[in-house]
């Protein structure tokens, strides 16, 4: 694991003492860049068509984890960012059909398994990954991404070249990729704070969507989706059969991720997803479990909750108040960050990694439970719309009522299955941080509108078209993949820490999505199934309080601490004005400032411009 640079000419095989000495100097440069992700040692190796850069991150405990890793007759190489959880079943398997192992990585079991089942070696594996493999033979690339995209992998390609990398800034210094921003993702960016998959900010260079890889015969280039799951809701699951369905596929995915490696945590914030997450680990790990929890001063301070499950499971517990001055600390994330990143949680989450770093090598996050079981308060709206906004007032009137009289809702089965026009714009306005008309005021030039790519680029295959159904849709295609997991891959490999993620063990992802939404939302409360099937392993005051979130006092930010920042950065001939209208900046400006407008969109407006402007110039005037 690590992180990953490769480079593929299509019609020649690699010299890198001739007339591809250049293109070697470029890979090393390239892989260097990655030492975060890979701080124990960063290696280029020349196969057949490819030059692999590996930056090596140790922290599973494997012998020979140099990569890449070949199989038995050197005709098959492949580099990856990640882990395979399966690997122990899947190199009995191997072994048992003749297969030679050379290393105990888990990555070993790739190149056997493609040499029996070429492409359809990804429908096997269960785990989190980005990889890039190399059949010299052939001349085969195979280009692939985990299915909930855990792991990021972008690619650019000419006529004569293909590069791969974890993260864009890493392709940005080769002096092949034209210097041309893309304004499709600009405007998605200020539309959803982040940009979606396969959109990247720079124009050509794309990223791999999750649960897709790339087949690669010289010129040809054919994408293929291996995850294709049937996502129906079963309208007829009972309360108690999709509680021991949870639990049993809940322990299966945090045993999967225990792994042997003795330097593991957990991120405990106190709320019930890094609690469950806590608790089950608790059984499995050999040794102390050991958790974190950090809280900010200016912002929410989870602590106590975290201080209470802690003490239950005796887990040894690690807490820090962050008193770093938060302009240093966002200008230093921000110089990490590959691309303009709005979801201002990422500094906590940073702090947090940080934190973590000093003690282990790898957490367990509680990332992926609110979209799965319905953890947002936003989710009431959707459930309560219908085609008719009377009949939507009426039947949330009237639960507000049997909760006020009676302690429990009445109308959770007059819920509407049957999609509508309603379904899909309201959680597109939900998730929409500047509406169409302030973004093309900013861009001032023409682009796709941002509901256009949502509406149309979602890759996986939801059979129901409820509200609720549609909303977990955006959120699994797009939120989650585009801006939380983006966010803790980048935050924590900042830290030289890796993160995994229980609750997105696809195998649990798929039953989640066929949970009846009355199971999730219940009695006003968000996360009801989750809640019930906890209630054995986490004390009330845990289970039931308020959710508050990781999020960051951005509005505290801006006009303090942050004042003077904003005002530097974004004054007039900053470098953000080469892509945005002047007029249109201003407007955002003074509105916060000298208007005092206190619509939390408006303060993230001026967040997503205060960060691209800062990552124009760490990662694009600079090259």
């Amino acid at each position: 694991m690590g992180g990953i640079s490769c480079s593929y000419l299509r019609q020649e095989p690699i010299q890198p003492a001739g007339r591809h000495s250049e293109e070697m100097a470029m890979a090393r440069e390239m892989v260097q860049a990655l030492r975060q992700r890979g701080p124990e040692a960063q290696r280029t190796t020349v196969f057949g068509h490819v030059i692999f850069g590996h930056a090596r991150f140790n922290n599973t405990g494997f012998n020979g984890g140099d990569q890449p890793i070949c199989n038995e007759d050197q005709s098959v190489a492949v580099v990856c960012d990640g882990e395979i959880y399966n690997h122990r079943e899947l190199r009995r398997e191997l072994i048992g059909k003749g297969h030679t192992f050379q290393t105990d990585t888990d990555i070993e079991v790739i190149v056997h398994l493609y040499e029996e089942m070429g492409g359809e070696l990804f429908s096997r594996l269960n785990g989190m990954f980005a990889l890039v493999l190399h059949d010299r033979k052939k001349n085969i690339v195979l280009v692939g991404r985990d299915r909930l995209g855990e792991k990021p992998l972008v690619y650019w390609q000419s006529a004569e070249k293909m590069l791969f990398a974890s993260e864009l800034k890493v392709l940005l210094l080769h002096p092949d990729i034209p210097r041309k921003l893309n304004d499709d993702a600009l405007a998605l960016y200020f539309n959803s704070l982040y940009v979606p998959a396969p959109h990247t900010i720079v124009a050509d260079v794309h990223e791999l969507l999750p649960a897709h890889y790339l087949l690669i015969t010289g010129e040809t280039l054919t994408p293929v989706q291996y995850w294709q799951p049937e996502l129906a809701v079963n309208w007829n699951m009972h309360e108690q059969e999709a509680i021991e369905s949870f639990l049993s596929l809940f322990e299966q995915a945090v045993a999967a991720r225990i792994g042997t490696n003795e330097q593991l945590g957990v991120f405990l914030s106190g709320g019930i997803d890094s609690s469950a997450v806590t608790a089950f680990a608790s059984q499995y790990h050999r040794g102390r479990l050991q958790s974190f929890c950090v809280g900010m001063r200016d912002g929410a301070d989870e602590r106590p909750f975290a201080r209470t499950v802690a003490d239950l499971y005796q887990t040894d517990h690690q807490e820090v108040c962050v008193t770093d001055r938060v302009e240093d600390v966002v200008v230093k994330v921000c110089a990490y960050f590959d691309e303009p990143f709005g979801d201002s949680s990422a500094i906590p989450t940073y702090l947090a990694a940080r934190e973590a770093g000093r003690h282990v090598r790898a957490v367990l996050t509680g990332d992926g439970a609110d979209e799965l079981f319905a953890g947002y308060n936003y989710y009431f709206d959707q459930r309560y719309l219908f085609n008719s906004r009377v009949v939507s007032k009426v039947v949330r009137e009237t639960d507000t009522f049997c909760m006020q009289k009676l302690g429990r809702t009445c109308a959770d089965r007059l819920y509407s299955r049957k999609g509508h026009d309603r379904s899909w714009s309201n959680w597109y306005g939900m998730r929409s941080m500047l509406d169409d008309e302030t973004v093309a005021a900013l861009l001032g030039r023409p682009f796709t509108a941002p509901s256009t790519f949502f509406s149309t680029s979602g890759w996986l295959n939801f059979h129901d078209q409820d509200p609720l159904t549609v909303a977990f849709s955006h959120d699994l295609q797009f939120f989650l993949p585009g801006d939380l997991l983006k966010k803790v891959d980048m935050a924590s490999k900042k830290a030289s820490l890796q993160c995994r993620n229980p609750f997105l063990d696809h195998r649990l992802v798929e039953f989640a999505m066929t949970i009846p939404p009355h199971l999730k939302l219940r009695n006003r409360e968000t996360k009801y199934l989750l809640k019930q099937a906890l209630q054995a392993y986490l004390p009330s005051e845990v289970l039931f309080r308020q959710k508050q979130g990781f999020g960051a006092p951005v509005e505290t930010w801006l006009k303090n601490q942050l004042r003077e920042l904003v005002q530097d950065s974004l004054a007039k001939g900053c470098r953000a004005e080469q892509y945005l209208d002047r007029t249109a900046m201003d407007d955002l400006l003074v509105r916060f400032y000298e208007q005092g407008a206190t619509d939390y969109r408006l303060c993230f407006g001026l967040w997503m411009l205060l960060m691209f402007e800062l990552w124009l110039v760490n990662h694009w005037h600079t090259v």
